[in-house]
């Protein structure tokens, strides 16, 4: 068993009635220090509404890449063979990464590591403010930090939206339109829920994707944990 970093040493208990006055006297002296030692371990946040751990993977389009690919080819030769392949690989780039989303009243806190960068990002949502802390340990700010989502992260999916939309449904802050029980639309969006897995008895994705023009966003949710109802 791994003893408690707050208790003592077991040689230490328990030798008989003969303890030295001096260390008694600064074993009660350092008590208050001790406790408040213990008392500092970081508690669990009572306004976690959930928490999910996955993977996520994104495909961005790009319209320039597109345009000199389709600009490769010429006559019957145009959009078939090796230039077909290249214009393709051209139109896109993708990455992934593993992710941990934490829900809470006012926001969100979204770690990612893997492929999408070294070490790990953090991205916050608090309130109106939205903050990226880097891998490097750069700091980012609301629309900068927007805009390095969408280039180093290469998720141009509306993140405060994602939100909900890893729930399987839309967010309520803006309409949506053709709600079913797997899919719907919404800022321009088609969201689906491929699988569902049931966790302590609530129904949630296991795997979804959003998809806009050739911009493609799965996530593949592997564990899910919900705070006190």
């Amino acid at each position: 068993m791994v003893p408690d970093e707050c208790d003592f040493p077991a040689s230490r208990r328990g030798r008989g009635t003969g303890a030295n006055p001096l260390l008694v006297n600064v074993f009660f002296s350092l008590m208050p220090l001790l406790i408040g030692a213990c008392a500092t371990l970081p508690p669990i946040p009572e306004e976690l509404n959930f928490s999910v751990a996955g993977r996520v993977g994104a495909v961005a389009g790009t319209g320039a890449a597109a345009r000199t690919g389709a600009a490769a080819g010429t006559g019957a030769a145009a959009g078939t063979g090796a230039a077909a392949r290249t214009s393709a690989a051209a139109r896109t780039r993708g990455a992934s990464a593993n992710f941990l989303w934490r829900q809470y009243e006012s926001g969100f806190d979204v770690e990612f590591w893997g492929p999408f960068g070294q070490g790990r990002t953090h991205l916050i949502a608090d309130g109106d403010r939205l903050s990226v802390l880097t891998a490097r340990g750069e700091r980012i700010e609301d629309g900068q930090a927007r805009d390095w989502i969408r280039r180093e992260l290469r998720l141009d999916v509306p993140i405060r939206a994602l939100s909900s939309w890893i729930t399987g449904r839309p967010a309520p802050q803006w309409p949506a339109s053709g709600v079913d029980a797997d899919a719907f639309n919404q800022l321009g969006w088609q969201i689906e829920v491929v699988a569902w897995d049931d966790w302590d008895g609530r129904r949630q994705p296991r795997k979804l994707t959003a998809s806009r023009g050739d911009n493609r966003v799965t996530i593949v949710c592997r564990q899910w944990t919900f705070g006190a109802p």
